[in-house]
């Protein structure tokens, strides 16, 4: 599995005027999408291009875990759901978890790293892989 080759999207809940910041920030971590939480009609119509993928599904609020992991079922998606995103380093990191794509919130909790960290330590453990 190689980091570019996956579909990575990241989400989060923040103020309009703070939108570009946050898309910029995930783009220079090697996000293809990013969201706003409150914009979840563009979330949604995005989900449907993950059809017949498996998608791993990081958010530290179950009800969010819940809710889109059910929507993307629906759709016909396989759902990997984790809350947090040091569960997918370590499960990654023994070879036992391959996706097609990936969607994390920013804020994983105070205690967690979060989404943005997180995609540059799945980037490095996937190169050190493909080496």
């Amino acid at each position: 599995m190689k980091f570019e080759q996956l579909d990575i999207t990241v989400y989060s809940a923040v103020y309009p005027d703070e939108e570009a910041d946050y898309q910029a920030k995930a783009t220079r971590a090697g996000a293809k999408h990013f969201f706003r939480k409150q914009k979840t009609e563009d979330l949604i119509g995005w989900y449907e291009t993950l059809v017949g993928k498996t998608v791993v599904l990081i958010d530290d609020d179950p009800d969010n875990l819940d809710l889109h992991g059910d929507f993307l079922s629906s759709r016909g998606a396989t759902v990997l759901p984790f809350s947090n995103c040091e569960d997918v380093l370590k499960q990654v990191g023994a070879g036992a978890l391959e996706f097609d794509a990936l969607i994390t919130d920013i804020d994983l909790g105070a205690e967690r790293i979060n989404g943005l960290v997180f995609l540059g330590l799945l980037k490095e453990l996937l190169d050190q892989q493909n080496q």
